[in-house]
């Protein structure tokens, strides 16, 4: 069985150790650094779930995939779009309509954090700015009413 991990914007792939370590020896896990996927294309949401989708494609047979919150919105998102390529899905805090206000609220605390705060997690201050504006217009709730979308 293969396990992707996807993190949270505030995480590392290494947030998951713990976790995979209770995971039976057989079970193959994969933890990619979602910021690392950012290559040659700016930092947007847009951009980060293209990259995911052509790392999942890679598998050649359906995987389970676990995220915690923006990691969860990934999963979500990848498996509306590729429902046979997900043996199974977990979600931990997934937002499937972004909460507007509050990522408005949290780009005005991002700007008067230190750069170092961001550095930490391998992104620059804007960028961060920059994903997280670029996460406002996701809403996937008429594809969650679909019963056939997942």
């Amino acid at each position: 069985m293969n396990v992707v991990f996807l993190h949270g914007l505030g995480q590392f792939p290494s947030s998951w150790n713990e976790t995979i370590s209770y995971l039976p020896e057989d079970t193959k896990t994969y933890c990619p650094n979602l910021f690392a996927f950012r290559t040659a294309r700016a930092i947007t949401y847009q951009n980060i779930y293209f990259s995911f989708e052509e790392y999942a494609d890679k598998f050649p047979e359906p995987v389970t995939i676990c995220g915690i919150s923006f990691g969860a919105v990934l999963a979500l998102n990848y498996c509306l779009n590729y429902a046979e390529k997900v043996q199974s899905l977990i979600l931990i805090a997934p937002q499937y309509k972004m909460p507007r206000d509050l990522l408005k609220f949290q780009n005005i605390l991002f700007h008067i954090m230190p750069e170092k705060s961001f550095l930490e997690i391998g992104i620059k201050k804007q960028e961060m700015i920059h994903l997280t504006s670029s996460m406002m217009i996701l809403d996937f709730e008429q594809d969650l009413r679909n019963p056939y979308s997942v």
